[in-house]
């Protein structure tokens, strides 16, 4: 991969986290989860364990995200709360930038795939 395709690469993962107007909701989704309030329990996250592993994927953050890129979480196999009152992605990673993460990464690749295809 050439530099410039890098640099693309890094630019189209920052406009897709950059559009999806997300919000951090961390402290209020674990509180909701720990006061088992309904809609918000560890059974209606899905995606909470990957593959055949039997430990759960280590939620670090929550995050409020449309249903558009949820759907683009979930086929990359991404732990997600949906219920009436919003859809949130469980971020299993922490300490650097979303749009830095691997899994957007994969989904921006995923996207201009299809786009090449059409």
């Amino acid at each position: 991969m050439t530099e410039q395709q890098i640099i693309n690469i890094d630019g189209m993962c920052r406009t897709l986290w950059d559009n999806q107007n997300a919000w951090c909701q961390t402290s209020l989704i674990d509180d909701l989860i720990g006061h088992e309030v309904e809609g918000f329990s560890h059974e209606e996250i899905e995606n909470l364990y990957f593959g055949d592993e039997e430990e759960p994927q280590d939620i670090l953050e929550w995050w409020l995200v449309d249903n558009w890129f949820a759907d683009l979480l979930d086929k990359q196999c991404q732990p997600l709360l949906r219920n009436a009152y919003g859809t949130w992605w469980g971020r299993c990673t922490s300490g650097q930038v979303v749009y830095g993460d691997r899994v957007i990464e994969d989904i921006v690749r995923r996207l201009y795939k299809k786009e090449q295809r059409t």
